[in-house]
């Protein structure tokens, strides 16, 4: 398995929660080379928190104009 793919799948685990960000940022950051933190992957959690309220607040907005 080429690196890349090995990325795909670990960013598909991350989507449907089968991997947490945490254990991702640091199998990439082995494969890369790099530091977890660098990889951005422990950012997950957040930043699908971020979009689900951010998607609730504009439900809200667009059923008080209906």
């Amino acid at each position: 398995m080429e690196y890349r793919e090995l990325l795909a799948t670990l960013e598909e685990g991350l989507e449907n929660g089968r991997i947490s960000p945490q254990t991702a940022a640091y199998i990439a950051a082995e494969i890369l080379g790099v530091e977890a933190y660098e990889t951005g992957y422990h950012e997950w959690d957040a930043a699908r928190m971020a979009l689900a309220s951010r998607a609730a607040e504009v439900e809200d907005v667009d059923l008080a104009l209906a």
